[in-house]
Order: structure tokens, then C-alpha cells, then sequence
């Protein structure tokens, strides 16, 4: 635009100043039309390269503003696109989801200030809403939430959560699971018999997890009932 705006001003420049220089020599001297117009032309032609120079340096200007002006979009990019961490905490185990927090320095999200980040609801019914009140679009989120005791409604909000992140165009889901419901299910005991620690693994899969970080599971296999697309961690404690 500056360009443009800098080029129909250099126009008028020539073309008001050719007239005016044309209609003052004819008025104010005794040359010949002929001769007023050849001054007139002459004068023309030095404001048009004074017109032209004040074109190039426009255009300079204008082309170096927009480099200074792409680089600091660029530098803005690459601030907003690094690598974001978000933590989402279940309802299962509170105190451990503190302690958590303030092992890595988030003591703000406890404090006087602190900020919810994700509201879970009970109705009536026993139905569990789930909502993240932040925007998680392309970070790396990190559910933390056991499967402990009542097992069935922190396994379906665990379940729940997941859902949500991946909805929410999370980058990466990491489920942190100290406790793993139904792990002593781990096989076969008797004919007609669930194996329902491999069926709680698919559905943690199918919620669309990226990785699972379980604590001292009844049995190592579990680990192997996740799909390679699914890493599992194991870490175990020795007290």
C-alpha cells in the first residue's frame, strides 16, 4: 500500500508541476510557446527523477518493514508453537495431584489463586460431566487419575477425560495412573471368564491415549496389552 500510495503521489507531482511551470513561463516571459514548453518539459524531467528516487526509497522503507514485520510474526510462531505442558487432575486422589503440582513448582494452582483447570460434575443420575476450562489445543496434557476405589466411576472418568483432551485437539495425552483398576484380572482363571484388565486397557486405548504410566502393576504382562502405539511405563517402588 505505501508503494501505491507513494507512486500516485510521484504522478501528481509531475503532472501538477509540469502545468504550473508551463503556465508560469508563458505568462511571466517573453518566450515562445515552443520555448516555454521545452522549459517546462525540462523542469518536468527533474521532478520526475526526484519523484523516482523518492519511489525507490519508498519502496525500500516499505520492503524492510515488511521483513522486520515477518520477522517478529515468525519469532511470535515459534514462541506460541513451543512445546506446552497441561495438567488435568481426576477427582480419585486430590492430595496426591497437590503434592504432585507443588514437587514441580505449580504451588499457584493450590494457593490463594488458584486457577481450575477442568470441572467434573455428578447428576442426578450418577451420569459424570467433564469439562476443560482452558483451551488445550495443541499441548501436551497429562491426565492424572487413579481407578481406585469406588473403580467403576473413576475408570469411566478417567475415560471421560481422555475423550474430552482428545476432542479438544490436545498434541499428546498421557494417562497417569498411580492405581490400575482390574489388574488382578490379568487372565483366564476359570472357562467363560472376562480378562478384564487387557478390556480396561482398550479402553483406555480407544479414548485415543498416547501413553500410559501406571505404578507397580499386579503384573508386568498388563503392559503388553496395549498396542505398540501405546507406550507403557511400569516404574516401581522400593520401600
Amino acid at each position: 500500500k505505501k508503494v501505491a500510495v507513494a507512486q500516485d503521489e510521484a504522478t501528481k507531482i509531475v503532472a501538477t508541476t509540469f502545468s504550473m511551470n508551463a503556465a508560469t513561463d508563458v505568462s511571466t516571459s517573453g518566450e515562445t510557446p515552443t520555448e516555454a514548453a521545452a522549459a517546462a518539459l525540462n523542469s518536468a524531467q527533474s521532478t520526475t527523477d526526484a519523484a523516482e528516487a523518492a519511489l525507490r526509497t519508498a519502496k525500500s522503507t516499505t520492503s524492510s518493514g515488511t521483513t522486520a514485520t515477518n520477522g517478529r510474526l515468525k519469532s511470535k510462531l515459534l514462541d506460541e508453537t513451543k512445546a506446552e505442558c497441561c495438567f488435568l487432575s481426576g477427582t480419585s486422589n486430590a492430595p496426591l495431584c497437590e503434592a504432585i503440582f507443588r514437587h514441580l513448582g505449580c504451588e499457584s494452582l493450590y494457593g490463594e489463586q488458584k486457577q481450575e483447570t477442568m470441572e467434573v460434575k455428578r447428576f442426578a443420575d450418577g451420569e459424570i460431566n467433564v469439562k476443560i476450562l482452558n483451551t488445550i489445543r495443541g499441548k501436551d496434557v497429562y491426565v492424572i487419575q487413579s481407578t481406585s476405589p469406588p473403580v467403576n466411576d473413576t475408570l469411566m472418568e478417567l475415560l471421560l477425560i481422555i475423550s474430552t483432551a482428545r476432542r479438544a485437539s490436545a498434541k499428546r495425552i498421557t494417562a497417569i495412573i498411580p492405581y490400575y483398576g482390574y489388574a488382578r484380572q490379568d487372565r483366564k482363571v476359570d472357562s467363560r471368564t472376562p480378562i478384564s484388565a487387557a478390556d480396561v486397557a482398550r479402553l483406555i486405548e480407544c479414548m485415543g491415549v498416547d501413553r500410559v504410566v501406571a505404578v507397580d502393576l499386579h503384573c508386568g504382562q498388563i503392559q503388553g496389552f496395549f498396542s505398540p502405539s501405546v507406550p507403557t511405563d511400569n516404574p516401581e517402588s522400593h520401600m
